[in-house]
């Protein structure tokens, strides 16, 4: 992950892009649980502020704003990785 490049982050699920039936949306959300599980053991993402930001999102609005904020500090990061090249 851009974020943790020293850490073992386990793969996100693929999402398929198939009928949202009932059955697979409650098989996604078990996958995604494990998932998120398997995250917050890891402590520098378990402390991050950005999984914290990402997991209280409650609105389309929101999940904008915040993904907007971290596409401009991902932006940020690599011409300040750049400069130093």
């Amino acid at each position: 992950m851009k974020f943790y490049p020293t850490e073992i982050i386990p793969p996100i699920p693929n999402k398929k892009a198939s009928k949202k039936l009932p059955k697979q949306i409650e098989k996604r959300m078990k996958i995604l649980s494990h998932f998120l599980n398997d995250l917050i053991h890891i402590p520098a993402i378990f402390n991050s502020r950005y999984v914290e930001g990402f997991l209280s999102i409650d609105d389309p609005n929101t999940f904008q704003k915040f993904k907007d904020e971290v596409n401009h500090f991902l932006y940020r990061l690599r011409v300040k990785n750049h400069l130093r090249a």
